[in-house]
Parts: C-alpha cells; sequence; structure tokens
C-alpha cells in the first residue's frame, strides 16, 4: 500500500499536465510547465521536514501506542513545518515575477500560473504530516482514498474551467484547489476519527 500512495501522489503532481497535453498544444504545456518546476523546486522543502518528522512521530506513538502523543506530536510537526515553508512560499510568490520578467521575458504568461502553482506548496505540509500519522497507524487505504479524491478534483474541476474558455490558468487554480480540498479531508478524517478521544 505504502508504493501505490507514493504513486498516487505522483500521479497528483503530474495530472495538471497530462491535461494540458490532452486539451491544449505543446506552447501552452511550455508555459505551464515553468510554473511546474518551480512547484517541484518548492516540493522538495515540506518533503525533506516530512521526513526528518517521521522518525519522531513513530517515537511519540510509540510501544505504548499513545495516540495523544502523535496527536500532539502531529501539531508540533504541523506547526514547525509550516513555519519554515510559508516564509518560503511567501518570497517565491513575489520574486517569481521579478525573475521572469529580467531573466526569461519569453515567459511572461507564466507569471500567474507559477504563482498559483506555488501557493498550491502551502497546503503539502498538511498532507505530508498527515500522511505520516496514516502510515504510523496502518492507514494507508485511507490515506490513498484521499488521494484518488484529490486526483478526481483536479480532474472535474480542470475539465470544467476549460470548459469555460479559462484555459491552462483553470488547470492551475484546479490543482490549487485539489490540494487545497486534499489537505482539508485529510485534516478533517484526523481530528473527527483519528485523533477524536
Amino acid at each position: 500500500p505504502i508504493m501505490i500512495v507514493g504513486f498516487s501522489f505522483m500521479l497528483i503532481q503530474t495530472i495538471d499536465r497530462l491535461i494540458i497535453l490532452r486539451f491544449f498544444n505543446q506552447q501552452d504545456l511550455g508555459i505551464y510547465s515553468l510554473g511546474g518546476t518551480v512547484f517541484q523546486a518548492l516540493l522538495i522543502f515540506p518533503q525533506i521536514l516530512s521526513m526528518q518528522f517521521y522518525p519522531r512521530m513513530i517515537r511519540s506513538y510509540g510501544k505504548d501506542k499513545n495516540k495523544i502523543a502523535l496527536r500532539n506530536s502531529f501539531f508540533n510537526q504541523l506547526f514547525i513545518s509550516l513555519l519554515i515553508v510559508a516564509p518560503i512560499i511567501l518570497f517565491a510568490i513575489f520574486t517569481i515575477p521579478l525573475i521572469i520578467l529580467n531573466f526569461l521575458p519569453d515567459y511572461i504568461d507564466s507569471i500567474n500560473i507559477a504563482q498559483v502553482l506555488t501557493a498550491a506548496v502551502i497546503f503539502l505540509p498538511i498532507t505530508f504530516v498527515a500522511g505520516n500519522v496514516l502510515n504510523i497507524l496502518d492507514l494507508q487505504k485511507k490515506y490513498l482514498t484521499f488521494q484518488i479524491f484529490a486526483i478526481f478534483v483536479n480532474l472535474f474541476l480542470s475539465i470544467l474551467l476549460i470548459s469555460f474558455n479559462f484555459g491552462i490558468q483553470g488547470v492551475a487554480l484546479a490543482t490549487f484547489i485539489s490540494f487545497f480540498s486534499y489537505s482539508i479531508i485529510i485534516i478533517l478524517y484526523l481530528l473527527n476519527y483519528v485523533f477524536k478521544l
């Protein structure tokens, strides 16, 4: 199940570009891909933090299977992760136009897309740290269900926004909303079912 979850997350990251390949041309894909490259670069930060936190969360759960300790560890790690990642994202959002205008003027149409996809990274600390909890509790099937939900949200909204002539900007917006909905549903599940005392 862990391998399937990993594959599913790869699909979450690439579904937007697969949609663009289906509905748009190579030039549009090139414009969009710059935003995707920025997203992938920023993804490293919450991913590394999540990997660092995982052993600590396992220890907090421990042999006693203490869910209260795991819940406290979850919120602590989430706070630290957001505290580190949020300033990086804000810095990136404000510097993206400066970099593109000065060094990549041919990609000026990528500015809004790159900013929207960069903003979506703010939800990744939530999904990664929550994913750690689901892995520790052997709830990979639930984890996979939430990921599939995010994929279908992205697919549905992308096609809907394309039909309303939002173009590749619509796909970027759909990707943002899918990550937002993914983080919300996984947090609600943890609070209402996993951590409920």
